[in-house]
């Protein structure tokens, strides 16, 4: 089975295409829409939260990530 070099999605997955590198449309997709995306301050975003959260010293410190 074909599978994309980068992210290992198979030729099974819908829609899916791949280009003569063997990248898939999906990647592709991704690099246009986040390749610029600055996710170092997103990081150091994310960092300050969990810090900010931490000096609360609160009984519970357990993080859920949600997304949708």
């Amino acid at each position: 089975m074909k599978r994309c070099v980068r992210c290992i999605l198979p030729e099974s997955y819908p829609n899916i295409s791949f280009d003569s590198d063997g990248v898939c449309n999906v990647c592709h997709s991704f690099e246009q829409r986040w390749g610029k995306y600055n996710w170092d301050k997103k990081r150091e975003e994310f960092e300050s939260i969990v810090a900010k959260a931490k000096s609360k010293n609160r009984r519970y410190d357990c993080l859920v990530p949600v997304s949708g």
